[in-house]
């Protein structure tokens, strides 16, 4: 058999890569024996050189592709990203090689479950304007520093530089037995890889008929297809492997799809397309979507970049950009792109999370937020801190705007360079006067991107078991205004059309015409025994449905005083199903639960009684005030490496514990030698998110179970336990700690300090699911309110400092205790008890609620 030679580049990730494919070789061709030859690149040389400097250069491959040129070397393993998309006269790429992992991964500092978690200003290493392109986009906010080296190198410099976080490829990682240190791994249809991105390209020369045949073995046909699709985008753009550009494609079956991107360097304009189509015509879809690209503006922003000055203004610091566009203005050349950017989003129908993840992902990152009336508040909670947020209701009255006042508004930030979200309730484009908007924006020239939304239609139907369309009974839909544009003297709704349509009629915003509507399909032939439903705010906890004929649905609104948003659903899909009805159907549907913690508290909470269909009311009894500024807590810093055991009894301990952590530039590390507790999963659970395990967490939930269970798992005599919890917390953990021989020490770092709300201000609209001590005592009296929770001693203290125990006791309202030390603290208030949940956690106090709602 004959001695072959590989040609590779020196370090241990490409040495790594050229051993497997010399295993794969040799397991296809027992007996072959491959020699490698290591070889210093001039990347490998030229440590200086940013990457975003580069064309086209081969600046990791040239050397490698010459010594099988040369006779040297009888092929050359490469990573196919990094080989023009030109071949050298006389070698081939002959295999395409362990296609695996193409996607980007973050590798943060401090425990990171997102790019979004990051914190403002995060500094990231990176080498590519592709990837420092979609960070720009993503995350404007963050600092992006040229990063250079091998792997190692550049892990190194994260753990011991200013650096935050870094991008590195997977396949490197995979490769390199380093795959434990990566923190976020990005979808590569999102954030897309550089094309061929984790693939191995086996190059020989192309005469060499005996390497060829030896190295073709090991071939992967689809793989070629795939990353050869991806290359095209490069080679049909006329863009070298550096350019902000990226490509991934993946198969399915016989199908295929590709998606690709090109932004400026900047990321403001950022330019997506994708394409299916089948494998066999993989190559062909790579150039049309890279045709649909520079159709796009992709042609533009790559003659930009053709005047950019080595592109390092795409790394540059916030402040640095700003310079720069500055000095351009001073000698009067215009900065690219600097128009901003428009995105109409649509919100979905209702719920928060019925948003696409597009959309969510625009909420992150825009210097301007126009929302609608319709859009759902809690959307906001994902928008930066320093976001300019604009609320355009369109009703009559004070504080609404015109059509004309928001085209204003929308056009104007954008030509002021910023990113701007226009948020729209449902889809933009279905009633939603976006064609206006776009129209407008683009006569302005600038730049927009339509990101749809779900149209209320569809929830609504899909909340209420009631189906638009149905073989049975209903082959089509018909979607129509109720309200049709103002002065308009013609209609453009044909009622006689409509009146004999055999399918399903939906009308939008048609609350305030409903008379019209129904008289005019009467009139014009439609039955009056047609069955009509109305939804009104849909996929809510609120959500309400009504039912009557044509001729009875104007008076059956009027006395269940049906208010906008509602949607009018004529003919037999009306009647819906009661069976499908699987929304409010949810035990706790229609049930208004108030929830007592602190504002953030409130918030996960209010969430979870969402989820079981629930109506939330937060009432905010209290505030967290963290005490890691006294002597005390200094001192046990100092101390820490001294204790056995270091004991959480709350997520909010965690919490404050790692905000005072990273105040002081310390983290996870500072409790290297002591075995961690947690009272209940959910403190575990808070725990993990800064990378540490506890090593023990009790089956049952007061501090009393955790020191006995705690006392039988280990043995405590002698030992030095810390306890890290709340100023208000009980003495029966120490207590049974101290009998089992233990050394406590218990150190208050935070407390629950009484929240007040303020005197009303006269302000027309409060915050949506919010309450005040007036407004919610009247609702108990009025029997408005099911069920008042309590979570904490601290809670049930705050919330009768507001309302009088007598108002909860004279009322029908029910009252939930998390566990026994609240009840007690509620008894000797003077507060009647209803239940007492059995696992003393959130979920449980909402598991018995459930219960009992059942019967």
């Amino acid at each position: 058999m004959r001695v072959l030679t590989v040609a590779t580049r020196r370090g241990e990730l490409a040495l790594a890569q050229t051993r497997t494919v010399i295993a794969a070789l040799q397991a296809r061709h027992p007996g072959l024996e491959v020699r490698i030859q290591e070889i210093t690149t001039t990347g490998d040389k030229d440590r200086i050189t940013a990457l975003w400097d580069l064309k086209d250069t081969g600046f990791f491959t040239s050397q490698l592709e010459e010594a099988p040129r040369a006779g040297e070397a009888d092929f050359a393993v490469h990573s196919f990203k990094d080989l023009p998309t030109q071949q050298r006269e006389g070698l081939a790429v002959t295999a395409i090689f362990n296609r695996q992992w193409p996607e980007d991964c973050l590798l943060a500092r401090r425990p990171t479950g997102s790019l979004d978690e990051l914190p403002k200003g995060a500094k990231v290493g990176t080498s590519s304007l592709r990837r420092a392109a979609q960070l720009r986009h993503r995350r404007p906010d963050l600092e992006l520093v040229p990063l250079r080296g091998n792997v190692q190198t550049r892990i190194r410099k994260l753990q011991t530089t200013d650096l935050d976080a870094i991008i590195l490829a997977r396949a490197g990682l995979e490769r390199l037995g380093l795959a434990e240190l990566i923190s976020v791994t990005f979808d590569p249809k999102q954030f897309l890889p550089a094309p061929a991105q984790g693939a191995l390209a086996i190059q020989t020369r192309s005469d060499d008929r005996e390497t060829v045949a030896i190295v073709q073995s090991i071939d992967d046909a689809l793989a070629r297809v795939l990353v050869l699709a991806e290359r095209q985008v490069l080679v049909t753009m006329q863009c070298g492997c550096h350019a902000p550009v990226g490509a991934y494609a993946e198969a399915h079956g016989e199908a295929m799809e590709i998606h690709a991107f090109i932004s400026d360097i900047e990321g403001h304009h950022v330019i997506r397309k994708q394409a299916e189509g089948l494998v066999s015509e993989a190559v062909s879809l790579g150039e049309r979507v890279a045709q649909e690209l520079l159709e796009a503006g992709g042609r533009e922003i790559l003659q930009e970049l053709e005047k950019q000055p080595g592109g390092r203004v795409g790394l540059a610091p916030p402040s640095s950009r700003a310079a720069l566009r500055r000095s351009q203005k001073t000698v009067g050349q215009a900065p690219p792109y600097a128009k901003g950017m428009a995105y109409l989003v649509g919100a979905g129908p209702g719920r928060a999370d019925l948003i696409t993840l597009r959309g969510a992902e625009l909420i992150r990152m825009a210097d301007c937020i126009i929302v609608d009336k319709l859009a759902n508040p809690a959307l906001l909670e994902m928008a930066r801190k320093d976001a300019e947020i604009i609320h355009v209701p369109k009703r009559i009255g004070p504080g609404s705007f015109t059509q004309d006042q928001i085209n204003r508004i929308l056009v104007d930030k954008a030509l002021a360079g910023k990113i701007v979200v226009r948020l729209k309730g449902g889809d933009p484009c279905i009633f939603g006067r976006c064609t206006e908007e776009a129209v407008l924006l683009n006569e302005a020239g600038v730049d927009f991107e339509i990101v749809p939304g779900i149209t209320a239609a569809i929830a609504a139907s899909e909340y209420t078991g009631i189906m638009l369309t149905d073989r049975r009974y209903s082959s089509q839909v018909a979607f129509i205004t109720g309200r049709e544009a103002e002065g308009k003297e013609d209609s453009n709704i044909d009622w006689e059309v409509l009146a004999r349509f055999p399918g399903t009629l939906v009308f939008y915003m048609g609350i305030g015409t409903l008379p019209t509507i129904s008289g005019q399909l009467m009139a014009h032939g439609r039955s009056a025994d047609t069955l009509v439903a109305l939804v009104a705010n849909a996929t809510l906890p609120t959500q309400r449905v009504v039912r009557a004929s044509l001729d009875g649905i104007v008076e059956t609104c009027r006395r269940a005083e049906i208010e906008p948003p509602a949607l009018i659903i004529v003919g037999p899909a009306a009647q819906g199903e009661a069976g499908l009805n699987w929304f409010m159907r949810k035990p706790l549907f229609g049930r208004t639960l108030v929830v007592t913690r602190d504002a953030a508290g409130n918030a996960e909470m209010a969430q979870k009684i969402i989820l079981r269909g629930g109506c939330p009311v937060e009432f905010t009894t209290m505030t967290l005030q963290s005490l890691t500024g006294r002597n005390e807590f200094f001192q046990v810093l100092t101390e820490l490496t001294s204790y056995d055991w270091v004991i959480f009894t709350s997520p909010n301990g965690v919490t404050v514990f790692f905000d005072a952590m990273d105040a002081l530039g310390k983290d996870a590390r500072v409790f290297a030698s002591a075995r961690l507790a947690t009272l209940g999963a959910k403190t575990a659970e808070r725990l993990a998110r800064y990378g540490l395990k506890a090593d023990f967490v009790p089956t049952t939930f007061t501090g009393r179970d955790l020191g006995l269970q705690l006392l039988s798992y280990a043995n405590l005599h002698d030992k030095k336990v810390l306890l890290l919890r709340s100023e208000l917390a009980s003495d029966e953990l120490v207590e049974v700690l101290r009998q089992g021989g233990a050394q406590v020490r218990d150190v208050s770092i935070y407390t629950a300090v009484p929240h007040v709300a303020p005197p009303p201000s006269g302000v027309i609209e409060s915050q949506p699911g919010a309450a005040g001590p007036q407004g919610l005592e009247e609702q108990i009296r009025a029997g408005g309110i099911h069920w008042l929770t309590f979570a904490s001693p601290s809670a049930v203290r705050g919330f009768c400092e507001q309302i009088p125990p007598e108002t909860v006791n004279a009322g029908q309202v029910r009252v939930a205790s998390i566990g026994p030390v609240t009840s007690r603290e509620l008894t000797q208030l003077g507060v009647r008890i209803d239940i007492e949940a059995t696992e003393h956690t959130v979920d449980g106090m909402l598991d018995v609620i459930e219960a009992a709602e059942r019967g």
